[in-house]
């Protein structure tokens, strides 16, 4: 949501049990913050690896100012949905982009008035966003007939911006071609695969339900024993790519504690392309990371570099460009890197 905003988020990161983990995901997610080191109460006393770590944002900064996400989706918190009913829009929209997290799809979260420009995404995800205003619905309507694509879930756009359940059926059924069910106090979705249809350049699919591996009670809080990889997850995330027409921006041979996000510099030929492993307390280091980048129109690779606090060395990668891809191996993974591409 910072990024959306090119803005910056204060958390907590690093103190006394001497964890990188959270340095590691500031450096990657947030911009131009490593975090609030130990809180405001930790003193002066950080432990050494955290101290490395907060020499390597100063020596590297110029890799974490002006920089824009790459990404593939647009994931779409609307305003009317969150507020006028934060439970399950929340829940299936959290478990939806967990399965992109852990499938390395780039993705970004979007806001109503993100709705405006759409350009540089694929996908819009509309994840049960139940409320939209018809002049967002018009929105996405031109996002398709551009040649864009839909995944909608759920009660998406059967709503109006105030909750008022429209008349007919979902507001944007001539995009679905699929009949909404009248909301229920405990939802019961249709069975069956997503539905999927080309309409004139663009795509749209329609999924049912985000089904959760482990049901959440009606306004209980979405913690980590809810927080799981809902049980479709291959469906959606197939219908994410047949959204997309084939392959992502980055691909990232991983385990799926591993997150990877990658990145433009604005107004410098440089991609870069951060990797955080989130389970490093199990798998101190993770060998041969294969990463696959598409480059911009036109792009000649110079070097790709390796930089991470966790170790002294910055090689120079091997790489391969070609059909406007850069591929390159990571040869060590621990809690934290960043690959630097630039370009010619």
């Amino acid at each position: 949501m910072g990024s959306t905003l090119h803005n910056t988020i204060f958390v907590a990161s690093g103190g006394e049990s001497g964890n990188t983990l959270e340095m590691a995901e500031s450096l990657a997610l947030n911009r131009q913050c490593i975090g609030d080191l130990g809180g405001v109460l930790a003193g002066y006393d950080t432990p050494e690896d955290q101290r490395r770590y907060v020499q390597f944002f100063h020596k590297n900064f110029e890799h974490y100012r002006d920089v824009d996400n790459i990404a593939d989706v647009a994931v779409l918190h609307s305003f009317a949905s969150m507020g006028f009913n934060n439970d399950r829009p929340a829940a299936s929209t959290m478990l939806f982009e967990q399965a992109l997290i852990e499938s390395k799809i780039p993705f970004d979260i979007i806001f109503d008035e993100n709705l405006k420009d759409l350009l540089k995404y694929r996908v819009l995800a509309l994840t049960d966003q139940e409320c939209l205003h018809d002049s967002q619905m018009d929105l996405i309507r031109k996002f398709v007939a551009g040649g864009g694509s839909v995944v909608a879930t759920e009660y998406t756009s059967l709503f109006d911006n105030w909750r008022r359940r429209r008349r007919r059926d979902f507001g944007l059924e001539d995009l679905f071609q699929v009949s909404a069910l009248p909301p229920r106090e405990h939802d019961q979705f249709p069975a069956g695969g997503a539905v999927q249809r080309e309409l004139g350049r663009g795509r749209v699919v329609s999924i049912s339900e985000i089904r959760p591996a482990i049901a959440k009670p009606f306004g209980a809080r979405m913690t980590s024993e809810y927080w799981k990889l809902p049980v479709n997850s291959k469906e959606i995330l197939g219908a994410v790519r047949w959204a997309a027409r084939g392959s992502f921006s980055l691909e990232v041979n991983v385990p799926p504690t591993v997150a990877a996000e990658p990145m433009r510099r604005i107004g410098a030929k440089e991609l870069l392309v951060h990797l955080v492993n989130y389970n490093r307390a199990r798998t101190p280091s993770i060998s041969n990371v294969a990463v696959r980048l598409r480059l911009p129109d036109r792009s000649a690779v110079k070097n790709v570099t390796l930089l991470t606090p966790d170790r002294a060395e910055q090689p120079i990668l091997p790489h391969r460009a070609e059909n406007g891809l850069v591929s390159f191996t990571v040869p060590r993974l621990a809690t934290y890197d960043l690959s630097v591409i630039q370009l010619e």
